[in-house]
């Protein structure tokens, strides 16, 4: 973040507490990589301020965390390493830390923004493309067991996609 100018490094900052509750110090790696397409992050903000303002995102970041849980707890079964090393508790500790908060809340957030920004729409179409997401979120109450959606060809990661002469994250 320090290669980024003040004014990026303030709107990543305030866009890194948009659905979170209590730990507003791991910044979400998403942001830092899109902080260098100047235009971007004003953007997400612009869908997202109405969303953290009425609490929405809140509860999407509840919600995922919520269904995180239950499904880890599926699995634990399948998981558990022979010996437990000395360092268990932190090692958990450390990864419960990221999964309660920004994996929670970058998981919806992700979303909404892929699907308001997946073509050119006009705002009010992207508005309630977003708001879609956002009530599918919280009506699931279980992850489908349909396989995930296939990669088209126009999906590219942001690395592929890194403007020119930016550094990389």
């Amino acid at each position: 973040m320090q290669s980024l100018k003040p004014e990026v490094v303030r709107l990543i900052e305030e866009l890194n507490g948009f659905g979170e509750d209590t730990d507003k110090s791991l910044i979400a790696s998403m942001y830092r990589h899109l902080g260098y397409w100047p235009t971007y992050p004003p953007l997400v903000r612009t869908m997202l301020a109405p969303l953290e303002t009425n609490g929405q995102l809140h509860k999407s970041t509840h919600s995922i965390r919520n269904l995180a849980r239950l499904h880890g707890r599926g699995f634990t079964q399948h998981l558990r390493p022979s010996t437990p090393p000395d360092t268990l508790q932190q090692a958990l500790a450390s990864c419960r830390r990221f999964v309660d908060h920004p994996i929670s809340r970058m998981t919806g957030i992700c979303s909404l923004i892929r699907t308001a920004t997946d073509r050119p729409r006009a705002p009010e179409i992207a508005a309630s493309k977003v708001s879609e997401g956002l009530r599918a979120t919280f009506e699931s109450s279980s992850v489908s067991s349909e396989a995930p959606e296939e990669r088209r060809p126009d999906d590219r990661s942001l690395t592929e996609t890194r403007p020119p002469g930016s550094p990389v994250p």
